[in-house]
């Protein structure tokens, strides 16, 4: 059964927010904020909007080109972005007031992509550069919104299968590999969090898994502890 759980930052308490019982909320993979305040989420079926004070759930786009939507971004705009795993492997553009959807981009360099994060005008996804499509060599895959062009951001180095992605305040990427190798484990392939620069793809291993924090795969960025500078 899937459920949306909040959880305090300052105290670690949980609740739930949602759960089937107050709509059609599925399995909730990506989430992210809509302009108005609402969680948005992909859920592998559609994409649905919950309410965060009521936990209320409604249908905001569902069929059409859908296969299995993993991940949801939201534009400047408002409409919504979403990454449709299915054969064609797809980015969509969704808008979240009458569920219209459109093609930005499929195929390509997409192989099998795992997540997405927006700054404006910029997508990067997460994916894999091994023809199989299996983890091994990881890659980040930049996707212009607006054509559609695709390149390739960064490749191989730390990135072995990376998962989860977020974009910081000075607009670098910060990625979660749950496969980056760890060459003081027994299991080497303890993961870790990468951060990236998109202008060049270099790539600075930030924390490596160990201990309990093992294997870590979403990532985001919490705006107030990490301040501007000018």
């Amino acid at each position: 059964m899937g459920r949306l759980i909040r959880v305090n930052p300052s105290t670690g308490t949980q609740s739930i927010l949602s759960d089937n019982s107050r709509g059609p909320l599925g399995l909730p993979f990506g989430i992210a904020l809509d302009r108005s305040g609402g969680i948005v989420a992909a859920n592998l079926q559609a994409i649905v909007e919950v309410q965060p004070v009521s936990g209320q759930i409604q249908i905001l786009s569902a069929g059409g080109s859908f296969g299995y939507p993993l991940g949801v971004v939201v534009a400047n705009s408002g409409q919504l972005l979403v990454l449709n795993i299915s054969s064609s492997r797809q980015i969509l553009r969704v808008n979240p007031l009458t569920g219209a959807q459109r093609v930005v981009t499929q195929g390509g360099l997409l192989k099998n992509p795992q997540a997405l994060a927006i700054s404006g005008n910029d997508l990067y996804v997460t994916d894999v550069a091994t023809p199989d499509g299996n983890f091994g060599i990881g890659r980040v895959i930049h996707v212009d919104a607006l054509s559609g062009a695709q390149s390739v951001v960064a490749e191989g180095c730390y990135l072995v299968g990376p998962v989860g992605i977020a974009v910081d305040a000075q607009g670098q990427l910060i990625v979660g590999d749950p496969y980056t190798k760890n060459s003081d484990s027994p299991d080497l392939y303890d993961g870790g969090i990468v951060r990236i620069d998109p202008a060049t793809g270099h790539q600075t291993l930030l924390t490596r898994g160990e201990g309990s924090f093992v294997n870590p795969r979403g990532v985001a960025i919490v705006p107030s502890l990490f301040p501007s500078h000018r």
